[in-house]
Order: C-alpha cells, then structure tokens, then sequence
C-alpha cells in the first residue's frame, strides 16, 4: 500500500494530468479516471472541466500514417498514435469491433464492457452522459448526489439521438480523478463528446450557462445531498425523468457500487 501512495505521489508530481489516483475504498487502492488541474473558485463557486470517452475510429483517431495494434476479443484493431494518447489523457476510450464494443484503457489493458457507448467509472457503475462527475474523494463519496441550481431547467441535448431535455440540475458522483483536487472541484462526463465538440452543451462552444469546459469561469455553486436521503431520492427520480429511464432502476443503481471516498 505504500509503495502504491509513494508511486502515485511521483506521477501526480510529473504531470498535472495524472494517470493514476489512490481512491481509498476499504483501505485498497484503486485506478480511476483522471481530470485536469485547475484553480480553486472563490465564495463556494464550483471549478468545473469536462472529460470524455474517445472511440478509435471517429474523427481525428481514425486514420494515421503509423498506426500500431490492440487485441480485442478474436481481432486486431488498428489504432492511431493520436488515439492511445487521449486515452491516456481522458482515462478510457472505446474500441470498436464486428463483435462489439471494448474498453481499452490507459494501463493497456482492454475490457468488455455492457455499457452501451460508454464505459464504467469508479464506482463500478456506466457513466451518464451530462449526469455523471468525478470528485475528490476526500470530500465526496461515490453515489452522492450534487445540486447545482444554475443548471436547473437549462437545455441540453443527450447523446445517442441528440434528444432535448431540461436538465434538473442535479450529478450524480460516479468517478474520481488524479487532478480534481478541492470541495467545489468538479469534472463532467459528456459521453463520446470532447470538449470543443459542436453538439456538446457542457464543451466551450456549448450555450454560456451550460460550459462547463473552461476550469475558472467560476459562476455556478453546488450542494450535497445526503446519501440515500429523502432528498437523495427525490433527485435521482428526477433525473431518470429527465433520461427517461425508469426511476426504480435508477434508484437501485445508485444505491448500488463502491461507496468509496470520505468517512
């Protein structure tokens, strides 16, 4: 255990990016995806960056000069220099197969995974879209619930089919990160999404009260909601409504996974 904290020390040492994060869940040491380094708000204001899940053959990762190979169930699929590294950045990235989907992460290692279109955080749990977060463990534990009052009734279109949706505001903390360091810091899932995608509303082009990609804008605030409180639950319904998934499904989700962080 204490190699693992000296190791991660070095790393968080060498790059404001790191790779590795020692959440603490029943005295083990766990990998988790990462987040960037930024500075603290003032006055109770959340500092927030988004992350995402990159797929190997969209966009910028599809074709290169120099490609190189990963084993994915029975296949070898060709990927691109430019991929393996934000996969290393953002923590995860997808995989895509004509046996299905696989999670190759930043340690190389490649899972199968029934998350469809996303990947699991570490909670255990697949990462919502716009409604999961990583935290720091140190003041959020995995499964709470984060109200931000700003985002209450914004607009936001979901991934897969672009729906429109008033988003309730409310986060659900499945994830930690390396760099998300402070009560107020906050990293935002937003799907297959980079940050500066055109279709995502928490990215930089995204509309101004949604950006959650600029780490010191520094204009929204947040609050806990006790774990599994009447107010807990009344949120996580609110958000199934908002997903349209079924509100006990949901609930027993959430209620469900690691439960690590502060004690």
């Amino acid at each position: 255990m204490l190699r693992v904290y000296q190791r991660t020390r070095q790393l968080l040492k060498k790059s404001s990016r790191s790779l590795l994060v020692l959440a603490v869940t029943f005295g083990f040491a766990q990998e988790a995806t990462t987040g960037y380094a930024a500075r603290a708000c003032a006055n109770g204001r959340i500092s927030s960056t988004v992350y995402f899940v990159p797929s190997h053959n969209e966009g910028r990762y599809a074709s290169c000069s120099s490609p190189s190979f990963v084993r994915a169930g029975s296949q070898s699929i060709k990927v691109c220099p430019r991929f393996r590294s934000e996969v290393r950045m953002q923590g995860s990235g997808l995989l895509q197969t004509p046996q299905g989907t696989y999670v190759l992460r930043y340690t190389g290692r490649v899972e199968r995974q029934n998350c469809n279109g996303t990947v699991k955080g570490a909670a255990g749990r697949c990462l919502m879209p716009f409604f999961s977060i990583a935290a720091d463990p140190r003041y959020h534990r995995l499964g709470d619930i984060v109200y931000i009052p700003e985002m209450a009734g914004r607009l936001v279109r979901l991934p897969p089919d672009n729906r429109e949706i008033s988003h309730p505001g409310y986060f659900r903390v499945d994830d930690v990160g390396g760099a998300i360091k402070g009560r107020n810091r906050f990293d935002f899932y937003t799907g297959t999404m980079g940050p500066r995608a055109n279709n995502n509303f928490f990215g930089s082009r995204g509309p101004r009260g949604t950006q959650m990609a600029t780490a010191n804008q520094c204009n929204k605030t947040a609050r806990t909601l006790a774990y599994n409180s009447g107010a807990w639950q009344s949120a996580v319904e609110k958000m199934a409504v908002a997903m349209g998934r079924s509100s006990g499904t949901l609930l027993a989700e959430s209620q469900s996974g690691s439960r690590g962080g502060r004690r």
